[in-house]
């Protein structure tokens, strides 16, 4: 449980807090990670479908755009960006 006036520092100005050991000293360094693993396990699936997305798709446009021209990246980036946001999602 934090003071009003960490949690004022903490918004008003997160390195602050962070510099001045408040979040360390009453959390532990632990907390500073704590969430990333679901977070990753939320985000992994998606690049590796954008990326994915994106390597076939500049393959592709290299023979029809100038190769490894801007058209192509841009192109190639939009694409795999729609593929990432449309891939079907299965709930459990």
């Amino acid at each position: 449980p934090f003071s009003t006036s960490v949690y004022q520092t903490l918004l008003s100005n997160p390195v602050r807090c962070l510099a001045q050991g408040l979040i360390l000293e009453r959390e532990g360094p632990r907390s500073l990670f704590r969430g990333l693993g679901p977070n990753l396990v939320g985000v992994a699936p998606s690049r590796a479908i954008y990326f994915a997305a994106y390597s076939t798709a500049k393959e592709k446009l290299n023979d029809v755009f100038e190769p490894d021209s801007t058209q192509v990246h841009m192109v190639s980036a939009g694409l795999a960006d729609h593929k990432k946001n449309t891939y079907p999602v299965v709930e459990l």
